[in-house]
């Protein structure tokens, strides 16, 4: 059975909020008539930073992740695909804008055949996808740090003693 995944644009708009307002904001004093000096050149870095930042989620946008029994394919401009027995290395990390640890987002990084695949936790049913990977990863038995099983477990994904997630 394949699955089809994706970033929709209501997940995304606060992305494209951030990015549209940081380059503005950086590049407003060098479109007023400031000169390309010191800290306008800093502000014009940021700028540049801001343009790639909304680029990476134009791309995000577009991205179409599929996953079947067999492999995890990702096409952005062109097809790149991941078999499930070439997984040589799964990470599921949690990031948090908050120190009580409130108000983050999971990144899954899937390794193999060549590729890296980084998907975030607002990409649709971002739960099946970490599933099918840690199934995949139990059964080319790839060692998980612990970070990682325990950011599993915060998904409810249990990994009993037999290695196969439940």
């Amino acid at each position: 059975m394949i699955t089809n995944h994706g970033y929709s644009l209501v997940n995304l708009r606060a992305d494209y909020f951030r990015a549209f307002v940081g380059f503005n904001f950086c590049f407003a004093p060098y479109v007023l008539g400031a000169k390309a000096a010191g800290g306008v050149l800093i502000l014009l870095g940021c700028a540049a930073l801001f343009a790639l930042y909304g680029l990476r989620t134009l791309c995000r946008q577009f991205a179409r992740i599929e996953l079947d029994e067999q492999k995890i394919t990702m096409k952005i401009f062109k097809y790149r695909a991941i078999p499930w027995e070439k997984l040589t290395d799964l990470s599921l990390s949690y990031f948090t804008t908050w120190r009580s640890g409130g108000n983050g987002w999971m990144q899954l990084r899937l390794k193999g055949a060549g590729h890296t695949f980084r998907f975030e936790s607002n990409l649709s049913d971002f739960e099946q996808v970490v599933l099918n990977s840690v199934r995949a990863a139990m059964q080319n038995k790839l060692e998980l740090s612990s970070a990682t099983l325990r950011n599993i477990d915060a998904l409810n994904i249990r990994i009993p003693e037999s290695g196969q997630p439940a």
